[in-house]
C-alpha cells in the first residue's frame, strides 16, 4: 500500500504556552536555568524572570538592563550575563532572590568598556563570562581575600563570538583564529576562520556520555562532527549530513541540546525546533503547526525531562519526552470522535464520527510541515471499527466497520462487503474467529454477521443471526461459543449445536441465552466481554466479572486487583496486549506479573487530557482514542514517576503586610548564599509573643 508510506508515526507533545501577558514582563526572552530547589529563572530583556511553577516573579538588575544569559553551577548560585553587567543571584537575609553584580566590583583595566555578556559557561570551579570584546574568568573559590585576584580577562585580536563548553574543555570562536580550544589561557585553534567560511558556531555538543566521545557542531546553517581523538590521518571534522541539511539552509540555527536516546533538539529562529537523532533521521518538528506560539527560539534546555524554549515572544514548554503524543483537528486535520485506530501496512488509520483517515507522511521537511491526516472515503460517514484481518500466513485485508455496513480497503479507497444487506445500519465491533481465520463476526444493530473470506474464489460469503434486540458493541469468542453485549440490554451467549459452521445456521442450529441482573450482573448496561486466558471476563461500571459455566453465573473477580472485585473500580474498556498487559479506560495500565498477579499502574495516565473512548494495542504501542483526537503510547524513555517533588512556601507573613520569609532558605558556599531546601537554625524567624498565636 505504497501511497501511505511513512518513517516515522510520531505525533505532537504536548505544548504549555506561557505568553507575556501570563508573565508580566517583556516578550523576549534568551535562556533558562534551575536552582537547586527546583525554581526556574529565565533570561529576559526587563530582567529575571523567577518561576516556580505557580508563582512568577521579576528581578530587577543594575540600571535594568536586559540579561541575555543564564547559568547555574554545581553548587546550585545561578550567574546571570546582561548587557552592561554581569554577577549572580543570590537570597538575602529574608530568603527573597536578588541581583548580586560582579562587574560592579572590577575596575576600568579589567573592564575597558560596557560588557555585552551572550553566554556564560562554567567548567569545574570556573565561571566564562562570554562577550565581543572580552572573557571573563571569574573563580569563587580561589583562595585569596582580593577580588581582584579572582578573575581574569582574556581580549581578542579582533572579536570573540560564542563560546561552548564540553567535557570539561572550553571552546570559544574567534574572528581571526577560528573555533579554539582554551589551554593554559591560551587560545589554540582547532579548525581556522577560513574553513568556518564566515558560519557562526551556536551550539557544541557531546554526542554520547564518554569522555572520549564525538562533538556536534551546530554552525548557523549546517552540522558538522569533530573527533578530538582522531588518528592515523583521520578527519577530525567531517560534515553531517541530515534530513534537515535543506531546512537549516532556510531556518538559522541558533541552539541545540543533547536529548536521551541518541537525539538532538535544534532551535531555529524562523521555524521553532527539529529534534533528530545521531543518524541524521528528522524525529519531530516543534513549531506553529502543531502548537508553538513563536517560532524564533534563542534558547534551550532540557529540565527534568522537560525542553523549555525561550521565544522572542514569550516562552514553552514541551513534554519532549513524554510518552504521550496526539493528534488532533487543528494540528493534524483528524477530525471527529475517535473510534478506532490501527497500524496497517506500515501506516497508522483511523476510524473517527467523521469517516476512515490515514496519516499521510509525504510531506516536505525542507519546509518544516508535518504529516497530517486524510479522509480516503470522501463519504464522511461515521466509522466505528478496524480489524487487520490476517486470514493466512502471508496475507491481510484492512475491515472497516462503518455506519452504512462493511467496507475491506482496496488500493487508494473502500469497497463494500455487506451488499447483501440493504437494511444494514452500523457494524460496531469486529472479532476474528480463534477457530477459523477467514471468519470475522461483526456486530450491528440487533444482529451479529458472520463473513467468511473464501480463499478459492477471493469473495466473501456471509450469514446473518437477527433478533438479538439490541446494539452490539462487543464480542468475544471462548471455545465454541459467541458472547456479545448490547448497549442497554445486558450479555447475550450464542451456543452453538453439534459443532454447526455459524455461516451456515439456522435458527434450529444455535441457542441464544439472555445474561441480565438476576445472573450476578449489577448492571445489564454499559458491559463488555473479553476472551483473557481462554476465560471470559465481562468489564462493568462496578467492576471486573468472571463467567462460571457450571453455575452459569457471573461473580465479582479478583483477579485483577481487589479494587475491581469490590465495587470500588469499574471498567469498560479493558484491553489486552500480546504480553498480557491490560490497558483500563482512562485509569491505567494493569501489569501481568510472573506469577500471573497484575501490578496496576495508574500514575502516569494522570497525564491523559481527555476522556478515553476506544484503545488499540500495537506491540508496544498504544493508541488512545477520544472526542479530542487520538493519543499513543509508546515509552521508549523510562521516566520515574515516583520521584519525589519539593513544597516550597514562597512567602510567609503576618498580618498580610510583615513579611517574614520570602521562601529561598540557604546555606554559605565560599561566601556566597545558594539557595537550599534546608532552613538553617540560623534562618528560623523569633516571632514576639503577640503574633506567635
Amino acid at each position: 500500500f505504497s501511497g501511505y508510506l511513512y518513517s516515522n508515526i510520531i505525533g505532537t507533545p504536548t505544548i504549555t504556552n506561557y505568553t507575556p501577558k501570563e508573565y508580566g514582563f517583556n516578550s523576549q526572552n534568551w535562556s533558562v536555568v534551575k536552582d537547586n530547589r527546583g525554581v526556574l529563572y529565565f533570561a529576559n530583556t526587563s530582567g529575571i524572570l523567577e518561576y516556580d511553577g505557580t508563582n512568577w516573579r521579576k528581578i530587577i538588575i543594575e540600571n535594568n538592563y536586559a540579561v541575555r544569559s543564564l547559568a547555574a553551577d554545581k553548587n546550585g548560585t545561578i550567574y546571570v550575563g546582561a548587557i552592561g553587567a554581569f554577577g549572580y543571584l543570590s537570597p538575602d537575609s529574608l530568603g527573597k532572590m536578588q541581583y548580586i553584580s560582579l562587574s560592579a566590583k572590577c575596575d576600568t583595566n579589567t573592564i575597558k568598556q560596557l560588557p555585552d555578556i551572550f553566554r556564560i559557561r562554567i567548567i569545574n570551579d570556573d565561571v566564562y563570562f562570554n562577550e565581543l570584546n572580552a572573557l571573563y574568568i571569574y573563580s569563587p573559590n580561589k583562595k585569596t581575600t582580593s577580588f581582584k585576584q579572582k578573575i581574569k580577562v582574556l581580549y581578542p585580536k579582533y572579536n570573540f563570538f560564542l563560546s561552548y563548553s564540553v567535557n570539561d574543555n572550553f571552546y570559544i570562536q574567534d574572528a581571526t583564529k577560528g573555533l579554539c580550544i582554551l589551554e593554559n589561557d591560551t587560545l589554540q585553534s582547532i579548525l581556522s576562520a577560513k574553513k568556518l567560511t564566515k558560519s557562526v558556531v551556536f551550539a557544541m555538543l557531546s554526542v554520547d556520555t564518554t569522555k572520549k566521545s564525538e562533538i556536534l557542531i551546530a554552525l548557523n546553517n549546517r552540522l558538522i562532527k569533530y573527533n578530538p581523538f582522531a588518528k592515523n590521518g583521520e578527519k577530525k571534522f567531517k560534515p553531517f549530513v541530515t534530513e534537515a541539511d535543506e531546512f537549516f539552509k532556510n531556518n538559522s540555527i541558533y541552539d541545540a541540546v543533547k536529548l536521551p536516546n541518541n537525539k538532538f533538539a535544534i532551535a531555529t529562529t524562523t521555524k521553532g525546533v527539529v529534534i533528530i537523532n545521531n543518524d541524521g533521521n528528522i524525529i519531530e518538528f516543534i513549531n506553529a503547526k502543531n502548537g508553538l506560539q513563536n517560532e524564533t527560539v534563542w534558547g534551550l534546555s532540557l529540565i527534568d525531562d522537560v525542553l523549555w524554549l525561550a521565544l522572542n515572544n514569550g516562552i514553552s514548554k514541551v513534554d519532549i519526552l513524554s510518552p504521550f503524543r496526539f493528534w488532533n483537528a487543528s494540528d493534524n486535520k483528524l477530525k471527529g470522535t475517535v473510534n478506532d485506530a490501527i497500524d496497517y501496512n506500515n501506516s497508522l488509520f483511523v476510524a473517527t464520527s467523521n469517516g476512515l483517515y490515514c496519516y499521510d507522511s509525504v510531506f516536505d521537511k525542507s519546509l518544516g510541515n508535518a504529516p497530517y491526516f486524510k479522509n480516503i472515503a470522501q463519504d464522511y460517514l461515521e466509522a466505528w471499527c478496524l480489524l487487520n484481518f490476517q486470514y493466512n500466513s502471508h496475507n491481510s485485508k484492512l475491515l472497516i466497520g462503518q455506519t452504512n455496513g462493511l467496507f475491506e480497503l482496496n488500493n487508494n479507497s473502500i469497497i463494500e462487503i455487506s451488499t447483501n444487506y440493504n437494511d444494514i445500519h452500523n457494524i460496531f465491533c469486529m472479532q476474528q474467529s480463534i477457530h477459523d481465520s477467514t471468519v470475522v463476526y461483526c456486530g450491528g444493530t440487533s444482529s451479529l454477521y458472520i463473513f467468511k473470506y473464501n480463499l478459492k474464489n477471493n469473495k466473501w460469503e456471509s450469514n446473518e443471526i437477527k433478533g438479538l434486540n439490541g446494539e452490539i458493541r462487543s464480542i468475544a469468542q471462548v471455545y465454541n461459543d459467541i458472547w456479545v453485549t448490547t448497549f442497554f440490554n445486558g450479555i447475550l451467549k450464542i451456543a452453538i449445536n453439534n459443532d454447526c459452521n455459524l455461516l451456515y445456521a439456522t435458527k434450529n442450529d444455535y441457542v441464544i441465552t439472555h445474561y441480565a441482573d438476576s445472573c450476578g450482573l449489577q448492571n445489564i448496561r454499559d458491559n463488555m466481554v473479553y476472551n483473557i486466558d481462554n476465560e471470559l471476563i465481562v468489564a462493568s461500571s462496578d467492576g471486573i466479572y468472571k463467567y462460571n459455566i457450571d453455575s452459569n453465573y457471573f461473580y465479582l473477580y479478583n483477579k485483577f486487583g481487589k479494587s475491581f472485585s469490590n465495587n470500588a473500580q469499574g471498567a469498560y474498556r479493558f484491553i489486552e496486549n500480546d504480553k498480557g498487559n491490560i490497558w483500563v479506560d482512562s485509569e491505567g495500565l494493569l501489569y501481568k506479573q510472573d506469577d500471573g498477579s497484575y501490578f496496576f499502574d495508574t500514575i502516569f495516565t494522570k497525564r491523559v487530557p481527555y476522556e478515553i473512548y476506544s484503545i488499540r494495542n500495537n506491540k508496544n504501542t498504544w493508541y488512545l482514542g477520544g472526542a479530542d483526537g487520538l493519543l499513543k503510547y509508546e515509552n521508549t524513555y523510562d521516566s520515574d514517576y515516583n520521584k519525589e517533588f519539593n513544597t516550597i512556601i514562597t512567602q510567609v507573613a503576618i498580618n498580610a503586610d510583615s513579611v517574614l520569609f520570602y521562601g529561598c532558605n540557604y546555606n554559605k558556599v565560599n561566601d556566597i548564599a545558594v539557595p537550599s531546601l534546608v532552613q538553617p537554625s540560623s534562618l528560623q524567624p523569633v516571632i514576639d509573643f503577640k503574633y506567635n498565636n
